[in-house]
């Protein structure tokens, strides 16, 4: 698939993605929402692509999405359409399409929100939690277990 990125890929060149708690079932669903910031700071190279990757409860692969964003680009992404019955994790990369000097040992890790909406009408946000590693760091289970998946190519990659 063209812009398909893996996770490995995105943390070796410099842009970790960034993860959140991803829920959908019969109670709550989750929406994904990015803004192209690059565009506001590199303005002769605004566009960048958007890296989704999902993962079940137990950190297993469960899906993928990609799209272009140009100037002022935004991302509003119901994760339900892609991942309907899927609770577990999702991040998220920005990614330049062309390449920015970062100095060394720099990331950038991607600003975005969730948005969790009740089937009561309850909607509730939370920002992003800590960038992926290449290798474990001190934090919850259920962040811990997608990393081992960060060099791999997931099934559903191929």
């Amino acid at each position: 698939m063209p812009g398909e990125m893996l996770i490995g890929e995105a943390v070796a060149r410099g842009y970790p993605p960034a993860v959140l708690y991803l829920r959908n079932d019969a109670t709550v669903t989750t929406e994904v929402c990015a803004f192209n910031y690059f565009s506001v700071f590199m303005t002769d190279h605004p566009d960048v692509d958007a890296h989704v990757w999902f993962f079940d409860g137990a950190g297993k692969p469960a899906g993928y999405f990609h799209r272009e964003l140009g100037v002022n680009g935004q991302l509003q992404l119901q994760t339900s359409e892609l991942c309907p019955r899927i609770s577990g994790t999702v991040a998220m990369a920005l990614v330049p399409k062309h390449e920015t000097k970062l100095r060394p040992g720099r990331k950038v890790t991607t600003g975005y929100y969730a948005q969790y909406y009740s089937q009561h009408g309850a909607i509730t946000l939370s920002h992003e939690r800590e960038p992926v590693a290449a290798a474990p760091f001190p934090t919850s289970a259920w962040m811990q277990s997608y990393l081992h998946a960060s060099s791999k190519s997931p099934a559903w990659c191929s």
